[in-house]
């Protein structure tokens, strides 16, 4: 008994040594050796994740947001900045023009447009108090005097000169031809938009147009023989005999080649593409004002007309970059005026 305590003793005690140092498989804890420290409970990973949760203070209640009145400003203070910085973008584009901002080119093409408006408008009064306009009506005939003893004396055939003496031409302005038209085309002839001249900027509507336009000059040459005032200047040749009044209506078509397509040329193209080029707002209203200052020399009825004629001349003119439309109209009221003074 004494004996066999101690085996007891060990089994109990250090049975646990036995076992681990066996050679016959891997050592295996005893189901009744002290147990391990205890693992980390699963909530204690969930808790190290609650803690981010903490750090961020809970959202407040949500109030009820408030009324966009009393949010934001009404929207007319809020508009006021937009429209003062549009105006100051407006001001940058179309800046307020003056003398000192006036291009050169712009102001060399009114200064000469005025210079030879005012000579030949004095010419056609016949004014002589002053300067003796009449020497700027230049004619074929002037041409010819001033030939006839150089070709004589040079032996030139005489078929060369004497067609300028022609009663044909006896009209036939050549002032306005060279100095409305000629001149212009030169200084211009660099960049000459040839479009101007052409059909393809019309569309479909300005055909239309035309013909109502035409109709309307047509009926203003017809209140020529019930306006007192144009039917004293322009008095027709009824009674004349029918080749005088053919020889007169085959001159003043040639008259009127002298001076319409230059007048149109130096208005509405001229004149009118650098007026609208340096100043887009208002520079074309220039081309009306020069056209009416011209007619006060006409009656009254005539200027007005023609203050309304080339007022939608000229716009059309702007927004089409074309003149072809101003110029066929006019043409055929010059046309039908000649054909009323002389049948």
């Amino acid at each position: 008994m004494t004996q066999g305590s101690p085996k007891k003793r060990g089994a109990s005690g250090g049975g646990t040594r036995k076992k681990t140092g066996g050679a016959s498989g891997p050592v295996q804890g005893d189901l009744f050796e002290a147990a391990p420290p205890p693992k980390p409970a699963p909530r204690k990973k969930a808790a190290a994740k609650t803690p981010a949760k903490k750090e961020t203070p809970p959202a407040p209640a949500k109030r009820p947001a408030p009324s966009r009145s009393a949010a934001s400003p009404p929207k007319t203070r809020a508009a006021a900045p937009k429209k003062q910085r549009s105006a100051e973008e407006y001001e940058a584009t179309y800046p307020a023009p003056s003398l000192r901002d006036l291009p050169l080119l712009t102001l060399l093409c009114i200064l000469y447009a005025g210079v030879v408006l005012t000579y030949d408008y004095f010419a056609m009064l016949g004014d002589v108090r002053t300067v003796n306009w009449a020497v700027f009506a230049w004619r074929p005939g002037q041409i010819f005097a001033a030939l006839q003893p150089w070709a004589d004396s040079a032996g030139v055939p005489g078929f060369l000169v004497n067609w300028l003496d022609s009663s044909l031409l006896a009209q036939f302005d050549l002032f306005k031809l060279v100095m409305w038209g000629v001149v212009p085309l030169l200084m211009c002839l660099w960049w000459l938009d040839l479009e101007w001249f052409r059909f393809n900027r019309w569309k479909p509507l300005d055909r239309k147009l035309f013909w109502v336009c035409g109709a309307l000059g047509v009926a203003a040459v017809i209140s020529v023989r019930f306006i007192p005032q144009l039917s004293a200047a322009y008095p027709g040749m009824g009674g004349m005999p029918f080749s005088t009044r053919a020889v007169a209506l085959l001159a003043g078509l040639l008259w009127v080649v002298s001076w319409l397509p230059a007048w149109e040329f130096l208005h509405r193209y001229f004149l009118l593409r650098r007026l609208s080029a340096d100043f887009p707002r208002f520079g074309w209203l220039l081309v009306p004002l020069a056209e009416t200052l011209y007619h006060t020399q006409k009656p009254w009825p005539e200027m007005a007309g023609m203050l309304v004629f080339s007022i939608a001349a000229t716009q059309w003119t702007l927004r089409r970059g074309n003149l072809m439309l101003p110029f066929l109209v006019h043409l055929v009221i010059e046309v039908a005026l000649l054909i009323l003074l002389v049948f």
